[in-house]
């Protein structure tokens, strides 16, 4: 079985695409183009750019690596534990303790 991977999503959102230019690069990041823009001007955008026949465009394989790793980075559930969670933190805990 293959396991579907960013890249793969993205490939086939943008058939035969090497790189992505920005509209589309805010598309995948969930954002609006002018953030990517001030992002760039700041100089404290994560995806390396460069340009390409006067546009901003990055890698495609750039994009998912940086939708790979903030899924990786995304930060814990907020909020009280549900029932299971306690149940299986409990559970570790008493296996631990002997």
């Amino acid at each position: 079985m293959h396991d579907v991977t960013t890249l793969d999503l993205l490939a086939a959102q943008y058939p035969g695409a090497a790189v992505l230019r920005v509209a589309e690069i805010a598309r995948a990041l969930a954002c609006a183009p002018q953030t990517i823009r001030n992002r760039l001007a700041r100089g404290a955008f994560p995806i390396a750019t460069f340009r390409c026949d006067g546009r901003r465009v990055a890698r495609i394989a750039d994009v998912a690596a940086y939708l790979d790793a903030m899924r990786a980075a995304a930060p814990r559930k907020r909020g009280r534990p549900c029932k299971g969670e306690q149940i299986a933190a409990r559970s570790a805990e008493t296996r631990g303790a002997r």
